[in-house]
């Protein structure tokens, strides 16, 4: 039990309610009373000189209180009339032969109708709400016949000043006690309440879960210490309020300065009030971010990207776009399978975008960066996106891992569940006419994973000029260009062209001859010197022997020349014997594709 003293300001309407007060604290152990004498705006003039951090609470009368809860953010108790005090002014009165009245704040005026009407008594009754109106109200009644008036301080001093008699209500014994005793039980309420706060607040105060409540119109009510003084970070969660109120489950995440926070959303209403609360948790340095290969997005930003980019501006076939629709409205894994090129990752993008999971984070995982550091925090470190919860996982470039982390991934994610409690999809780079990688169907057999193949564009050269006319008018305004379109033999030239690297490698074409463009159709002779100089040029559809697996011809003697020549025209060979697929080729030679694209262009 707590024993602390409520310490008790009390500002009287009159000089008779101090001693009162003081002779009924004097013999309590449970609280200690200052009592100061002052009506209206004198007594709150009286509570602004004094310490309030002295008191706990006030106590006081009539309109007084009203005025002094008003200027200050300390509780205060008002010290009521009670029916008998009333009764008892009236039974002075009733020995007055001439008219009178009840004048009074609503203190007192709502107590006497009551009494009033229980006993019968026809008294007029008046309510004010300030000294003008009590003025205003007395000379009126005066004019009236009304020769004594029942009434509070404010009134009482009034009625002197004009002539009329008045009988002042005060506050017995009983009222003082019962106002004390009110003081004391509501200032333990507070003190409680406090206690209460200060303890969720020191819950609260995690080093790393920081928490920030706002008000649907971003008003903050409550932040951790460490958020009060990062107004970049709150302004950019109150920017989240709308979403969060949504009703669904969001996840987001936020880069502020060099640190990328994971934030958790709830909204919650207590009584008629709505809140929305932020958790923010294991916040990652950007750094890390880049390091592990991991990428987090929110889905405005995966929406943002889609729309800016080259895929944004080609439409899928009518049939792809509604399989990818149809797969987004689930939770099974997705592989996604398809050449080099062939917009796998921004199918992954439709995917999550389209899906029942798009208010949570979309974390791409780049496999072809995965080394050891970056498996070692995949697999085995805390913050690891493995280790949370639906969200959508893209384990981009998936065949790029070696079986062994394969086996290790595989065997990950069935143990944990993963594929149960997160949206998976996979992309895996496929060769024309070639199976696909043992340990790649593996996933898709034990993950039991729909399967969404992206076509190549040479099976798209129909839609080459739709493309070109839809990418050029992107690039126009990017590089501030009118270019028209392309001569037809020049759109002949492309539609023959095999893109062995499909759209990605469309792309960056278009763009190098816009770049180039000084007319405003770009010309053949343009197209056919940039398509040389990709350096393996092929028919667009490829022959049964292309198709299969490629050999490169050891029969063939080697050229003369430099070392460096010679080995040129091996890449260049090799390039051409398998069909253009750079991919394919490094492999192949055991170089990286930096070397081999290094030699293509110097050749």
């Amino acid at each position: 039990m707590d024993h602390r003293k409520t310490h008790i300001l009390g500002i009287v309407p009159y000089k008779a309610m101090k001693p009162a007060l003081e002779s009924l604290a004097e013999g309590r152990d449970d609280l200690s009373l200052d009592v100061y004498v002052g009506d209206l705006s004198k007594g709150v003039d009286i509570v602004k000189s004094l310490h309030m951090e002295d008191y706990d609470i006030i106590i006081s009368r009539g309109g007084t209180s009203q005025l002094i809860e008003q200027n200050t953010t300390i509780p205060v108790v008002e010290i009521s009339i009670s029916v008998y005090d009333i009764l008892h002014a009236i039974r002075l009165a009733d020995n007055y032969r001439g008219k009178y009245a009840i004048v009074g704040f609503p203190s007192i005026t709502t107590s006497a109708k009551l009494l009033c009407d229980l006993l019968q008594y026809q008294i007029p009754i008046h309510t004010i709400h300030g000294s003008g109106q009590a003025r205003e109200l007395l000379t009126r009644l005066k004019e009236e016949g009304y020769g004594l008036v029942l009434c509070d301080v404010v009134t009482n001093s009034i009625a002197h000043d004009l002539g009329v008699n008045a009988i002042l209500i005060t506050s017995g014994m009983e009222s003082l006690q019962e106002s004390l005793n009110r003081a004391v039980k509501t200032h333990g309420t507070f003190y409680h309440l406090e206690e209460k706060l200060l303890f969720l607040d020191g819950l609260l105060q995690h080093p790393s879960v920081q928490t920030a409540v706002f008000t649907p119109d971003k008003t903050l009510c409550y932040s951790s210490t460490s958020l009060q003084l990062n107004a970049e970070l709150l302004s950019l969660l109150s920017s989240e309020i709308p979403a969060a109120l949504s009703g669904e489950d969001h996840k987001f995440f936020k880069l502020c300065g060099q640190t990328l926070y994971a934030v958790e959303s709830r909204a919650f209403q207590t009584g008629n009030r709505q809140y929305v609360a932020f958790y923010l948790t294991g916040s990652h340095t950007s750094p890390l971010k880049t390091k592990h290969g991991v990428s987090y997005l929110g889905q405005k930003d995966v929406e943002r990207a889609m729309f800016h980019s080259f895929y944004g501006v080609i439409s899928l076939s009518r049939e792809l776009g509604d399989r990818i629709l149809s797969y987004a409205q689930n939770h099974y894994p997705v592989m996604i399978l398809g050449e080099d090129g062939t917009r796998k990752k921004y199918a992954a993008e439709l995917l999550y975008s389209q899906g029942t999971a798009r208010t949570r984070p979309f974390v791409l995982i780049d496999c072809a960066r995965i080394n050891g550091k970056e498996w070692s925090f995949l697999v085995n470190h805390y913050n690891s996106p493995l280790n949370d919860q639906k969200n959508t996982l893209f384990f981009d470039n998936l065949d790029s891992l070696p079986t062994e982390k394969l086996q290790k991934l595989l065997s990950l994610i069935l143990e944990q569940k993963l594929h149960k409690s997160n949206r998976i999809l996979f992309s895996c780079t496929t060769q024309p006419g070639r199976e696909i990688a043992p340990m790649v169907l593996e996933f898709i057999h034990d993950l039991s994973c729909l399967l969404l193949n992206m076509p190549p564009l040479r099976e798209n050269m129909a839609d080459i000029p739709s493309f070109s006319s839809l990418y050029l008018n992107s690039l126009n305004i990017e590089l501030s260009k009118q270019i028209a379109g392309f001569q037809p033999d020049a759109m002949e030239l492309l539609q023959q062209y095999a893109w062995p690297h499909n759209y990605t490698q469309f792309k960056r074409v278009l763009k190098e001859l816009a770049v180039l463009a000084t007319t405003p159709y770009i010309q053949a002779g343009e197209v056919r010197q940039l398509l040389a100089a990709e350096g393996y040029c092929s028919p667009a559809h490829h022959p049964a022997t292309d198709l299969a697996p490629a050999q490169v011809s050891t029969d063939a003697p080697l050229p003369d020349g430099t070392l460096e020549e010679i080995t040129r025209e091996i890449i260049g060979r090799t390039v051409r014997e398998l069909g253009g697929n750079q991919s394919a080729a490094a492999k192949k030679l055991k170089i990286s594709r930096t070397t081999l694209w290094k030699y293509l262009k110097e050749s």
